[in-house]
């Protein structure tokens, strides 16, 4: 994302963007403990080349972020796309940027699932695997998104908030840089497909990540058969200020979807 002006006009703009976005729940990336003693920012490798980052005009604002089922078609949260006109959004995938062509809602407005389809392709030719069956306790899932990201302040519960609305992320936090990261389910609650992630602790996994903020849309991958498939779509998560580690977040289920995303695809 280009640096913006400090002009009275667009900051207004973007904060009230922002503000907006955050309050309605459209905020999840990743974060991670600020004891970690690793980086959590990588190039996007495997399946994870295929999450892209939403972009709203006009000031090209980061607002969300999907993940590519073909070169032509996004899978992303509904709520990322609610509201606005399919000329106000663009797909961006490294310094690839494309216009949406069509935005299909799915059909239960109480599922938060979108397909965006773009005019024109992007990235190499694809078909991204997806987990059939529901997740359990135990699986390992590997997250990743552009949104807003670093270690959790755990002490300052408006930290991500106040670093948002500042424009600056003077605490530490990053946003429109990749991070990704593991977790394991704890187990999955029969509300929305809720997740229960793992507490860190001896057994945690060293690159553990959370959902955070400004990354709704972007997946939730397990590992099946010896390869990483698309399980899920992030939507929510239990805490919006400061989640702690430990805590829940909410995806839609891509299997649950399966049959509407057949039809989708076939009708392109």
């Amino acid at each position: 994302m280009k640096p913006l002006r400090a002009s009275t006009w667009s900051r207004a703009f973007v904060v009230s963007v922002v503000l907006t976005v955050f309050m309605s729940g459209s905020c999840n990336a990743m974060i991670w403990h600020r004891d970690a003693q690793s980086s959590r920012y990588h190039e996007p490798e495997g399946v994870m080349t295929s999450v892209v980052s939403l972009h709203y005009t006009p000031l090209q604002v980061l607002g969300g972020c999907g993940v590519l089922l073909n070169a032509e078609t996004v899978l992303t949260a509904g709520h990322a796309v609610d509201g606005w006109a399919v000329s106000s959004i663009y797909v961006r995938l490294g310094d690839q940027v494309r216009v949406v062509q069509e935005i299909m809602r799915h059909p239960d407005t109480k599922v938060d699932l979108a397909v965006i389809r773009l005019a024109d392709s992007i990235g190499p030719e694809r078909s991204l695997p997806i987990a059939m069956g529901a997740l359990s306790q135990g699986e390992r899932v590997w997250m990743g998104g552009y949104g807003i990201s670093g270690p959790l302040i755990e002490n300052d519960k408006n930290a991500i908030a106040a670093a948002a609305a500042r424009l600056n992320f003077a605490s530490g936090y990053r946003t429109g840089r990749f991070a990704s990261g593991y977790n394991r389910i704890t187990h999955v609650g029969s509300h929305r497909n809720q997740i229960v992630f793992d507490a860190p602790g001896d057994d945690s996994e060293l690159e553990e990540v959370l959902p955070s903020l400004f990354d709704s849309g972007s997946p939730v991958f397990v590992q099946r058969d010896g390869e990483w498939r698309l399980a899920g779509i992030t939507v929510t998560v239990s805490n919006r200020m400061s989640p702690n580690y430990g805590d829940r977040g909410s995806h839609e289920s891509v299997h649950a979807a399966h049959v509407w995303l057949v039809k989708v695809l076939a009708d392109r």
